[in-house]
């Protein structure tokens, strides 16, 4: 990567992971993430979020699991990607924005982003989920304080 990009068309991006090359952040949507920490929307975590999922060699919306986690991530991750692609097209309101729902990759960045900003709304309106965002990162941000 020689610090250049080019493209044959302009379009507006809030960020880019690229497959096993840069993460691009828009330096202004990374100060929007930052200045509303509860709104469920940051780049910075959306994208890295891209960047943990491809560490086992494919974005698949399926980061490197541990073995416990084999046998239950497939089967929440599905019903819960599922769940939210019938509520966008129903346009229903939902917890994690309606981009989660394009493809498995960007579900897992959005629960991502929803796991870190909104953690306690999604505790209760997706625990299983929020559970298994838990065991993965090791973390529990809903008890954090606030």
């Amino acid at each position: 990567f020689d610090g250049k990009v080019m493209t044959t068309r302009e379009s507006a991006r809030a960020g880019e992971s690229w497959r096993r090359g840069p993460l691009v952040l828009a330096w202004s949507d990374t100060l929007g993430g930052i200045a509303n920490p509860r709104d469920g929307r940051n780049v910075i975590l959306h994208e890295f979020a891209h960047k943990l999922d491809e560490q086992d060699g494919v974005m698949d919306g399926a980061p490197e699991l541990a073995p416990g986690q084999r046998r239950t991530w497939p089967a929440i991750f599905s019903r819960e990607f599922a769940s939210l692609q019938q509520a966008v097209s129903g346009r229903y309101a939902t917890l994690m924005d309606a981009y989660g729902a394009s493809s498995p990759p960007e579900f897992f960045a959005v629960a991502v982003e929803t796991f870190f900003e909104r953690p306690a709304s999604m505790r209760r309106e997706h625990p299983e989920l929020y559970a298994e965002l838990c065991g993965w990162f090791r973390l529990d941000p809903a008890a954090w304080p606030r």
